[in-house]
């Protein structure tokens, strides 16, 4: 379970800083396995208004950002939140696919949500197995809105029978190296296991979970179709 919600997140959680643009139990699936890995270091591809950003930051001061500005948002309010809650974050102002994996460093947790399309998110999940020592999250997984990156992340897992998915929310997957060892990541949810692959079941979630779905109630609200 959250050990104790740090101070961003429960800013995020009183709408005085963004939140990630997720139902609630995906925001409360991605911060259970960002504390997992507390003070590791976070990479993320597609930072839009800093939501998911602002949540890794709850978690370590170590957090890579790769966005290359050219949809809707814009880097500067992100800037001037990070100034507000004193962080600092290594920006590269960048689409991913013309970075070179040789400038990165090796990181333990991943998050991708910056392309949509097919080949796009291939592109983006190959690169990051390359860098990737324990997770992976993919944004909008089984969300009908953008079936292209159900199909790349299924592909990737055909392609790629080192990694295999550990968890699957409601719109986001988590995929882990079969060389991590699945207590490693210390999952306490209603969970089964079967065939070294993790399901969440339908039993009880942690009473933790309310302020999460209670806050996220209006992330959705552009398109409620996709999570009610």
């Amino acid at each position: 379970m959250l050990k104790k919600i740090p101070e961003i997140v429960k800013l995020q959680l009183d709408k005085k800083l963004p939140a990630p643009g997720k139902t609630g139990i995906d925001w409360f699936l991605y911060c259970y396995f960002l504390q997992q890995l507390k003070d590791k270091r976070f990479l993320e591809f597609g930072v839009g208004d800093g939501g998911s950003l602002m949540s890794m930051l709850a978690y370590s001061i170590d957090v890579t950002a790769v966005d290359n500005w050219n949809f809707k948002w814009d880097k500067k309010p992100v800037e001037d939140i990070l100034t507000k809650i004193n962080r600092n974050v290594t920006f590269i102002n960048e689409d991913t696919l013309n970075l070179n994996v040789n400038n990165f460093n090796s990181y333990d947790f991943i998050h991708l949500d910056a392309n949509k399309g097919f080949e796009e998110t291939l592109h983006d999940l190959s690169f990051a197995s390359k860098i990737c020592n324990k997770v992976i999250c993919v944004d909008d997984y089984m969300n009908s809105m953008w079936p292209e990156v159900t199909w790349a992340v299924d592909k990737f897992l055909l392609l790629n029978p080192t990694w295999r998915i550990l968890i699957i929310g409601n719109h986001q997957v988590f995929i882990t190296n079969t060389n991590v060892k699945i207590n490693e990541l210390i999952i306490n949810l209603p969970i089964v296991i079967r065939n070294n692959i993790v399901y969440l079941t339908y039993g009880s979630l942690p009473i933790e979970i309310k302020p999460f779905c209670d806050a996220a109630e209006l992330i959705y609200s552009w398109h409620p179709i996709a999570w009610k």
